[in-house]
């Protein structure tokens, strides 16, 4: 990505993002056999390119506000079976999965000056906000499908290679 300012305090920075994003779902199944509990957790992950158009505010030298909006484009999808619907299996999600999807992004990045001071590395903190199903709206048998969405925290580390776009 890079940052495109307009005056001291405002810019904007576009950016392509790959990610990953993780979420388990623990089932719980009563009357088992002996009467008790039965308990597994499915794993699912999910990969996107995505591109992302965000206003940047500076409020410091090293700390800048960001919020906009994210497109994606789903890689792969898959969910790992804890036993609840086979042994344990990992199984592709993505004909089931939305192809594209809309998010809103919101943090704050901190930037690291470098010895030399046009290179820059930085740590940025996001929420992550799907607004945007993430799984289609019918099933294989043409049966209605809750909408599943998702909402994150994400951890960023990123190095500006140049000061291109800096006012002086």
């Amino acid at each position: 990505g890079t940052v495109l300012p307009f005056n001291q305090h405002w810019a904007i920075a576009p950016s392509i993002r790959i990610t990953q994003k993780n979420a388990s779902e623990k089932l719980s199944y009563s009357g088992a056999p002996g009467g008790g509990t039965m308990e597994f957790t499915d794993k699912y992950s999910y990969n996107y390119l995505g591109g992302t158009m965000l206003a940047q505010y500076r409020a410091g030298k090293h700390v800048s506000f960001v919020a906009g909006p994210e497109v994606n484009f789903l890689v792969a999808s898959s969910v790992k079976n804890g036993g609840s619907s086979g042994i344990g299996d990992k199984q592709s999600l993505n004909k089931s999965s939305n192809k594209v999807g809309i998010d809103l992004l919101a943090g704050i990045k901190f930037e690291i000056p470098a010895k030399n001071s046009r290179s820059k590395w930085g740590i940025q903190l996001m929420y992550d906000h799907r607004l945007s199903r993430l799984n289609k709206k019918k099933d294989e048998n043409g049966l209605d499908v809750a909408a599943y969405k998702m909402k994150s925290v994400q951890l960023g580390l990123a190095y500006n290679i140049c000061g291109c776009g800096k006012k002086k």
